[in-house]
């Protein structure tokens, strides 16, 4: 499994979506994490901009000859679960940005229960990346940075 080249054109198209959920995403944290007042009135800009840049990922990794699908035509390798799992989180990180949404809609909004749901968002976005990268790593000896 390991050793196996990953196709250049992939990896070149692998680094700059990275590059740019991985800002999207620090972003929205710095976002999470303002004490300022009024924060939570600044939080649909970033969490729009993480939206935006994950269905990209989602579309670049899901979508026709997409990295999933490059990967799952590899005799070499075998990534069958691993792919199902990240398939899974991309559903879950949308609800759960979702579930930001909601909770930014429901007047009085609750700065508190807001950050909890927001850092989760956080949370499921990172580990995602991380393992989307251990996975690149495991099959193909790539390291990709995950920015964390």
């Amino acid at each position: 499994m390991a050793g196996t080249e990953l196709g250049r054109s992939a990896l070149e198209r692998v680094e700059p979506q990275r590059g740019r959920l991985g800002a999207a995403l620090r972003d929205y944290e710095l976002a999470v994490m303002d004490t300022d007042a009024g924060w939570e009135e600044r939080l649909p800009g970033p969490l729009g901009a993480l939206r935006t840049a994950f269905g990209e990922h989602v579309e670049f990794t899901e979508g026709p000859d997409g990295l999933f699908e490059e990967m799952l035509h590899d005799d070499t390798i075998s990534v069958e679960s691993e792919i199902d799992q990240l398939r899974r989180d991309h559903i879950v990180v949308i609800a759960a940005m979702d579930r930001v949404d909601e909770a930014l809609a429901s007047p009085p909004s609750d700065p508190e229960h807001l950050r909890e749901v927001a850092s989760g968002v956080s949370r499921l976005v990172g580990r995602h990346r991380r393992t989307g990268a251990q996975l690149l790593y495991d099959a193909y000896s790539v390291d990709i940075a995950t920015g964390d």
